[in-house]
């Protein structure tokens, strides 16, 4: 009787606490490449510059995101499942779009601009454009490039910042 042959041994793997550890400290250096690249946005003056101004700012922010695109992918993720520490670095990577956000809203909507609302729909369109930027990997979603893509999201960016109605 021939022995069995020998079972290959599973891959080595770093254990799970060593790959989370790794992933959430590099949440701040794309937080401090986030806040570095959107440096000249954070004023909000860029949505003075209409279309074009907000094509800009969105090009900037998932450039930059893209440079990190498996960890804002993985990062996006586990905060979305709730865990705390993904979530505060989900934060800290975003706070810098949010706050360019909400300064152009405040600007394009006047002073009268209720802080909250703002941040809100803020946080909603950095939401949009974590997900658009997690899909940037492949060259074509649904048959759009990317620029069209990037197009479409500026235009729904410079929709909110333009749009009649009180916030």
């Amino acid at each position: 009787m021939t022995p069995a042959p020998a079972q290959p041994k599973p891959p080595r793997t770093a254990p799970a606490g060593a790959v989370e550890e790794a992933v959430l400290d590099a949440t701040q250096t794309i937080a401090d490449k986030t806040r570095e690249v959107l440096a000249d946005f954070k004023d909000g003056s860029w949505a003075d510059e209409g279309l074009t101004g907000t094509r800009r700012a969105v090009d900037a922010l998932l450039d930059c995101w893209n440079e990190h695109l498996v960890l804002m992918r993985t990062l996006t993720a586990v905060a979305a499942e709730g865990d705390p520490r993904f979530i505060r670095g989900y934060h800290r990577v975003t706070k810098p779009a949010v706050l360019a956000l909400a300064a152009a809203i405040k600007r394009s909507h006047g002073p009268s601009t209720d802080k909250k609302t703002a941040k809100a729909l803020a946080h909603d369109l950095v939401t949009m454009l974590a997900a658009a930027a997690g899909q940037e990997g492949g060259t074509r979603v649904s048959g759009l490039t990317k620029a069209a893509r990037r197009s479409s999201l500026a235009l729904i960016v410079h929709s909110t910042l333009t749009g009649i109605g009180e916030l």
